[in-house]
């Protein structure tokens, strides 16, 4: 396997708060911006499969706007109930374009 790096969209084309999901390789994944940092995690929410795609963030945690569930930007984790969590990935900044690495086969 091999981390291969994805230019995604331009930095100032996302809202801050409001997810947008976009295609690197073989995987989607969500990007947030929030207070000045963007961060990848997985385009779905691991409990019932809804899409993060325009989701919002609360207080540096994004929330499944099928049921409420909510987790952390920073490791993915889920903070409303144990056992769930979304993929987190790294994120560079390059000449205004967001991108994003993933492990690739």
């Amino acid at each position: 396997m091999r981390l291969v790096k994805y230019a995604t969209v331009r930095e100032d084309e996302l809202e801050d708060g409001l997810g947008r999901t976009v295609q690197i390789g073989s995987i989607c994944c969500t990007l947030f911006r929030s207070e000045g940092v963007v961060h990848a995690v997985g385009s779905h929410c691991p409990h019932l499969n809804a899409s993060l795609d325009r989701s919002r963030l609360i207080g540096g945690e994004v929330m499944c706007r099928m049921h409420g569930y909510r987790f952390r930007l920073k490791d993915g984790a889920c903070t409303t109930i144990g056992g769930y969590g979304l993929p987190v990935y790294p994120v560079e900044i390059e000449d205004g374009v967001v991108v994003v690495s993933c492990w690739e086969d």
